[in-house]
């Protein structure tokens, strides 16, 4: 039965971020919307399987009860590099790209989440924002550089929000991921935890549940990247991150046999040092694992299951 049934409103997650007052942002949860399981409640994804009419009710919601100045702009998330500048996208527009950003007021930048990481930019000025999809793949392929690059600003002028995202506890992948994220950025070993090959640590870790509390929004400072690992290690990889894609496909699903060469990997940690590495100076992370949190849809977890939605815009005068 395809009934409409909503039991509470849209519930948001608290972002602890240091920003303009002109920039406003949004963190939805799983919560508060219409859609059935697999993709309770509030799905915001419309090409994850669920009802259409459902992912347009959740949405209509979300741009009602958090007073959204218009239809928020949704990409066709790829897991790559481009970036749209909304100035030029039509409303309701299909474009391909894993980020976006605007010096618009009311334009509404939106990034969909299940374990990846939204990644927010804006300026110190509160000039301009930008919103990121950062998946393993698109930050070993330069979409922050990317992102950083389409805000037309210093660097040293931005401000990033890590937001939401797998932890390294949950999140397990093979030598081939850990060996693309070094080919573009040599440090990036440091963010990969070797897992011990032993059947406890394998059953251990298939045993924790994800905790049933409240999320806390906490915030962290990453250190700076040391010096001499700047420009030369932001340089493309190109060919050779390109002809690890493939390979790695079956390495992002968690292991269910041997451990042996499984490593634990630390996504948000990585991007707040491939920001630093670009010369952010300010990110802050949420500290929420979406894996271990309730509140949070999680493809690791769940497989088939709905979106969250990142947003990010500038209020209008």
């Amino acid at each position: 039965m395809d009934e409409l049934e909503i039991l509470q409103p849209p519930r948001g997650f608290e972002i602890l971020w240091s920003r303009p007052g002109n920039v406003r942002v949004v963190q939805t949860t799983r919560f508060g919307g219409a859609s059935h399981a697999p993709y309770g409640s509030l799905n915001l994804a419309g090409h994850v399987g669920d009802s259409p009419r459902h992912v347009a009710h959740n949405r209509a919601r979300v741009a009602r009860w958090f007073n959204l100045p218009g239809a928020p702009y949704f990409l066709s998330q790829v897991h790559g590099t481009q970036i749209a500048h909304l100035e030029s996208v039509a409303p309701g527009e299909a474009v391909e790209a894993d980020g976006a950003v605007s010096a618009t007021p009311g334009q509404v930048a939106a990034i969909l989440t299940a374990d990846c990481l939204p990644i927010l930019l804006t300026t110190q000025r509160g000039e301009r924002i930008g919103a990121l999809h950062g998946g393993w793949r698109g930050l070993c392929g330069g979409v922050i550089e990317a992102g950083l690059e389409a805000m037309a600003t210093a660097p040293d002028a931005v401000l990033a929000w890590i937001g939401p995202g797998i932890g390294a506890s949950a999140y397990r992948v093979d030598r081939t991921v850990v060996d693309a994220a070094c080919a573009r950025h040599p440090w990036a070993e440091r963010f990969a935890t070797p897992v011990r090959e032993t059947r406890a640590a394998e059953a251990a870790l298939a045993e924790i549940p994800r905790p049933m509390a409240r999320s806390i929004a906490g915030s962290e400072r990453i250190p700076s990247v040391p010096a001499g690992s700047g420009a030369e290690n932001r340089a493309e990889a190109g060919a050779e991150v390109e002809a690890m894609f493939e390979a790695m496909d079956a390495s992002i699903a968690p292991s269910t046999t041997h451990p042996k060469d499984q490593y634990q990997f630390d996504l948000a940690g990585y991007a707040a040092a491939i920001l630093h590495a670009a010369g952010v100076q300010s990110v802050t992370l949420s500290g929420a694992c979406t894996a271990r949190t309730p509140d949070f849809f999680s493809h690791r977890q769940e497989g088939t299951t709905g979106r969250m939605a990142t947003l990010i815009w500038l209020a209008q005068d």
